[in-house]
This record gives C-alpha cells, sequence and structure tokens, in this order.
C-alpha cells in the first residue's frame, strides 16, 4: 500500500504515527511518502519515507537523510537565535502573525501539494492533523482520504478566521474518515462538515504509547539528581509549557508556595520553559525559585525517566484535546491532576484515578495537590486503574493495528458502513 501523509515532520506526535508503518516488519508492506510543509529540523527518525517538503523555496522530493544534512547548518541556528530571543510581550503577536500566515501558505502551496499527489499516485492520503495539512488535503480532491483531528483544532484553529473555518468544514466533507483523541471532537467534525456515514474513530494522536519507553518502576536517580532531585524529593510534574490561550500557567505558580507550606519537599518539574525570567512573567514568584525546576525540553527517556518519579502531573488547561503527555504519564504510574473540562471527564473520575480543579483557582489546585498527596491509598488505586486504560486503549501495538485495519476498510470500500 502507498500511503502519503500530509504532517508536520517535525512534529514528534506524527512522526510517532509514521515510524510505526516504517518499521522493520512492516516495510514491505508500505511504501511511505511524507509531504511536509516545513523542512526537517534536527535529526528525523523516519528513515525510509519519501520526504516531499511543499514550500516557496523547494518543490523536489527527498529521502529524510537528505533534507536533515541540508537543515543543520547555519540557517537552522538562525531559527534557534529567534526561538530563543522570543518574550512573552511578543508571543501573541507572533502567533497571531503565524495563524494569519498559515491560510495564506494552505491557498499558495495548494497546487504544489496536488502535484506532488499527481506524481506520487498515493492509494491513500491521511492528513495527520486537521488546521493546514487537512485544510490543504480537502482543496486535493484526493480520495481516499482520512483526517485526524487533534489538539485545537476545531476548538480554536478553524474559528481563527472565516477562511479557516470553510476549509475545516470544507476538507472534512471530502474525507472518508476521521479520527480523533476524543469523543468530544469527533463531536464536533460532524458540527463542522463531516458526512452522515463517515466512519469516525478514536485513536491517540501519536498512535499510542510505546511501552518500550513510558512504562512504571524506580527511575533512574543519577538523571534526577541531574535536576536536583533526590529520593526526598516529591516530584510534581507540569509538561504543558508556553501555550498562551488555554494553559493558564499562573493558576499552577500561583499554587506553587500553598503547597510547599505543607509539603516543603516538594518540587515542580515545569517543562518548555528556558528560563526564570519568563517564568516571572507568567506569575513565578522568586521565592517559590526553590520549589520549581525549569526545563527548556527533554527528550523521550528522559522524560520518561522524570515521569516515573514523579507523584503526579499537573494541567492547568482552559481548553485541551488529549495530550499525549496525559497518557504518558499514566502509563509511568503518575496521577493526573487536571481541568474539569471536555475531554478530560472521558477519561477520569473524580476521586477514583485523577482529581478535578479549578484551572482560574490556585487556592483549589493547591488543595487538590495536598489532597491528594494525603490520600496514598488513592493515589495507588488510581495507579493501577490509569495502567489498565492505557493497556486498553493507548498501547500503541494495538493501537496501530486497528489503524491498519482503518486504512485497508477505507481504502477497499471508500468508507466504512
Amino acid at each position: 500500500m502507498r500511503i502519503c501523509f500530509l504532517a508536520n515532520v517535525n512534529s514528534k506526535t506524527c512522526q510517532n504515527w509514521i515510524s510505526y508503518f516504517l518499521s522493520e516488519n512492516k516495510r514491505t508492506q508500505y511504501e511511505v511518502h511524507i509531504i511536509s510543509l516545513y523542512p526537517p529540523v534536527g535529526n528525523i527518525q523516519l528513515e525510509g519515507a519519501q520526504l516531499h517538503v511543499v514550500s516557496l523555496f523547494d518543490q523536489r522530493g527527498h529521502s529524510v537523510q537528505d533534507l536533515i544534512s541540508a537543515t543543520t547548518g547555519s540557517g537552522n541556528s538562525i531559527g534557534k537565535a529567534w526561538a530563543q530571543a522570543k518574550v512573552r510581550g511578543f508571543q501573541l503577536a507572533g502567533q497571531l502573525a503565524t495563524r494569519w500566515w498559515s491560510q495564506v501558505r494552505v491557498l499558495t502551496l495548494r497546487r504544489r501539494v496536488c502535484k506532488v499527489l499527481q506524481e506520487v499516485q498515493p492509494d491513500l492520503v491521511h492528513a495527520l492533523r486537521l488546521f493546514q495539512e487537512g485544510e490543504m488535503a480537502g482543496l486535493s480532491d484526493w480520495r481516499p482520504l482520512i483526517i485526524s483531528v487533534w489538539g485545537q483544532d476545531l476548538t480554536i484553529e478553524a474559528r481563527l478566521s472565516p477562511l479557516h473555518g470553510w476549509l475545516a468544514r470544507n476538507a472534512l466533507s471530502q474525507a472518508d474518515a476521521v479520527t480523533a483523541d476524543n469523543k468530544r471532537d469527533l463531536e464536533l467534525a460532524f458540527e463542522w462538515g463531516r458526512r452522515l456515514g463517515t466512519t469516525g474513530e478514536l485513536f491517540l494522536s501519536s498512535g499510542g504509547i510505546r511501552s518500550e519507553i513510558f512504562y512504571p518502576g524506580e527511575p533512574d536517580q543519577t538523571l534526577l539528581q541531574q535536576f536536583v532531585l533526590d529520593t526526598n524529593s516529591l516530584v510534581i510534574l507540569s509538561p504543558r509549557g508556553l501555550r498562551p490561550g488555554y494553559i493558564r500557567l499562573s493558576t499552577l505558580f500561583e499554587a506553587i508556595p500553598k503547597v510547599a507550606r505543607v509539603y516543603p519537599q516538594v518540587r515542580f518539574v515545569q517543562l518548555e520553559i528556558p528560563n526564570q525570567a519568563i517564568a516571572e512573567s507568567y506569575g513565578l514568584a522568586p521565592a517559590s525559585m526553590p520549589f520549581i525546576r525549569l526545563l527548556r525540553r527533554a527528550s523521550q527517556d528522559v522524560l520518561a525517566e522524570l515521569m516515573r518519579g514523579s507523584t503526579l502531573m499537573v494541567s492547568p488547561a482552559i481548553k485541551d484535546g488529549t495530550p499525549n503527555s496525559f497518557f504518558e504519564c499514566m502509563a509511568c504510574g503518575v496521577v493526573p491532576i487536571v481541568p474539569n473540562i471536555t475531554p478530560y471527564p472521558e477519561w477520569i473520575k473524580h476521586g477514583q484515578n485523577g482529581m478535578f480543579f479549578d484551572p482560574y483557582d490556585a487556592e483549589d489546585l493547591a488543595r487538590v495537590i495536598i489532597q491528594a498527596i494525603d490520600s496514598p491509598l488513592f493515589l495507588e488505586r488510581a495507579r493501577e486503574m490509569n495502567l489498565e486504560l492505557v493497556s486498553k486503549w493507548a498501547a500503541r501495538d494495538s493501537a496501530m493495528a486497528r489503524a491498519e485495519a482503518l486504512y485497508r476498510s477505507v481504502l477497499c470500500h471508500g468508507k466504512i458502513e
């Protein structure tokens, strides 16, 4: 089967999904092509795929390795320097400009995407995200087509402008199947244009949790010590970083001293925030610095060790999909403390396998964290329930076997009746 993925090749989520079809026991069954609106940055582990970067500057097809070599020079360092130079005051303006440009990109590059599809002649096209890639796939008129909805595709991105709204509706109306990581987004897909009778399937956006990386057990203490975390630390992980508009880091930061007064051994680990100055701009008090560790980024292996060393994970979201980090944490035995917003009630029963809090109320968050720490029987029961949930719904091998079945059905019948 010749599959063409429309995907951001730099997205770890997309890489995880695509890599399944490039594994040793699948290579003879699938010919994989990737159309990406962005050139690869760094070392992309997708050996065997044919990558087509579609931009104003490069229309050629390449192996993944060729393009990696072309993007690891000085030009990439300029991009990194710009990213490091961002401060909070410019982030919102930058996001607005990026989102405005995204619709221009879709309209400008659609003919080049169509040209690649004509050259490749795939048996199946799968847009791994509705925003941009799915919108562009909808304009290509290529069938059969599968579109994945995740993140803020329908709750934020499709509402950015009337044009994005039209593009989203058009794409969903063209799809032979739609996948999403929660029931809410499948229902929204119907409202936004998904045809009656078109199949809808639930998948974690990454394709599932890799059990060889994310599993419960004792953490690597040597690694934890690198982050000034010892065996006496009570670690609470916050894996959601700078996402203005739907992650309220100020709620978390205001809760830290309240928790530390009761449990002075607590250590919060905040990902995706590079330095104290940025954290303080989001409400972190300097007096709270002894109780928090800031990490710009972490590899999957390091992240998994941090998760195994953590007791709780916190996500102060006011809007959300089903983040991969949510299931990754549960796979490592971390108990989630999450807001009582859709889609979390699909997975969490308050007081059983996690706890809810008001994402606008730091007092409530602190109270819930302390309540969870005070309840070792709850923590143990929650871990057991969540490991069962991960095994049943989010295990990668079983989830991707369902994905293969979906591909075969759509290819043979156009859609599942």
